[in-house]
């Protein structure tokens, strides 16, 4: 009888206490924005707060994490002829080049060195790039070298070049292949193990430290600054990797700053290209077949090398000259900004609240601004701005300079 009534019980309980979750409403999900971006899955690129030159292989600029609000300095790290940008192995280990003398340094976001490593070259451009073994690529400029470094600052190989390699931004594909631009415009691809898997010679693809490689969001296109071939300019190269072609090539004036692809597969170019009116210029939204998709004209001010734009998680993009500007995701202004303290200097980054960090020419100054274009601080740092910044996963600021002294560790 005990578990007779037992049985009959839970019964009951059952019939006249069903569970909340079967006959509550489903929970509204929020409204995502047209042109919202979804974080592209990359497993070949380590899992830290930046991996890569200017974030990630789509250049978007855009970090994980809340930056830093109070804009104060609180370290210096001397980096000599620093001329690369930064990026993270790790929440606290972050890595840049030097040319003055040639070194990979890895540091710590508490402000020390962690180790130097000797690269042997001369001009070291190129932003490290860390994979998701914790293994660190740079080239060594005019000394004609690809490394591979491991996370303890030891060479895991090195791979000679046919020609230098000033890349501002190597390439790593979905399969853990490395890809650069040779001086003499070769396409080169490098297995994980330092063996070269195969090399494609092309004057159309750009060389120099303008270089900054991005991926479709499928890995399988990789888009290329174009070069000049005869009286012909190219603007930007689609590369297929499956067939090892040119797929389309767009534009007409050579594009100095880094491509940037959203979520949606569509690539931005900033180029000066009105051949009436040199002050002029365009932000230009591509379909991924290459046809325009949309165009900002603006007046361009002074249009400096690597001033790469950013992408918000809502799909604003915003780019700046001599004024900041805000777009949405259709192309239409937003908002803009007139920079007081000179034109910009360096790639737009902007963190996970759409505050974007930008550093100007006059007085050497790093600003952030609110993603409803206020001024949120302003901080003069007396050194010239360099390549691209980095965020950390507990909101630094590191900040490089350009053939400088110090690296800016900013909170």
């Amino acid at each position: 009888m005990k578990q007779l009534f037992l049985i009959s019980s839970t019964f009951l309980m059952l019939l006249f206490f069903p569970g909340c979750k079967k006959d509550s409403p489903t929970e509204p999900q929020p409204t995502k924005p047209p042109g919202y971006q979804e974080d592209i899955p990359w497993l070949s690129l380590a899992d830290s707060p930046w991996p890569a030159n200017h974030m990630d292989m789509q250049r978007t600029g855009r970090s994980k994490y809340k930056g830093p609000g109070k804009g104060i300095v609180y370290a210096k790290i001397p980096a000599s002829g620093m001329q690369t940008g930064v990026t993270f192995g790790n929440d606290s280990v972050f890595y840049y080049g030097t040319s003055y003398p040639p070194e990979l340094v890895a540091a710590k976001i508490d402000g020390s060195i962690l180790w130097k490593l000797d690269v042997y070259g001369i001009e070291t451009t190129t932003t490290p790039l860390v994979d998701n073994k914790g293994t660190i690529y740079i080239t060594n400029g005019f000394g004609g070298k690809l490394y591979a470094v491991n996370p303890d600052g030891t060479i895991k190989w090195s791979f000679s070049t046919a020609r230098e390699v000033f890349n501002d931004g190597l390439g790593i594909g979905k399969d853990g292949t490395i890809y650069a631009i040779e001086n003499g415009s070769s396409l080169i691809a490098i297995n994980p193990d330092g063996t070269l898997l195969w090399r494609l010679q092309d004057n159309n693809f750009g060389v120099g430290s303008r270089v900054n490689l991005a991926f479709s969001p499928n890995g399988n296109t990789l888009y290329m600054h174009g070069n000049k071939v005869g009286d012909e300019k190219i603007t930007l190269v689609a590369f297929d990797l499956i067939s090892k072609s040119i797929k389309w090539g767009f534009g007409n004036e050579l594009l100095v700053n880094g491509p940037l692809v959203d979520s949606q597969g569509n690539i931005y170019v900033l180029v000066e290209d009105d051949t009436l009116n040199q002050s002029k210029a365009h932000l230009y939204c591509l379909n991924p077949d290459g046809n325009i998709k949309w165009n900002f004209p603006h007046a361009s001010g002074p249009m400096y090398w690597d001033i790469d734009p950013t992408i918000d998680k809502d799909g604003n993009i915003y780019f700046a000259t001599d004024t900041l500007y805000a777009l949405d995701y259709s192309g239409h202004l937003r908002w803009k900004l007139h920079l007081t303290s000179g034109s910009n200097y360096s790639p737009l980054i902007c963190d996970n609240e759409g505050t974007i960090y930008i550093a100007t020419s006059e007085n050497y100054t790093i600003w952030a601004v609110s993603k409803e274009g206020t001024i949120k601080w302003t901080l003069p740092i007396d050194e010239v701005p360099g390549q691209s910044a980095a965020i950390s996963s507990n909101g630094i600021l590191v900040y490089p300079t350009f053939r400088s002294h110090n690296l800016y560790l900013i909170k």
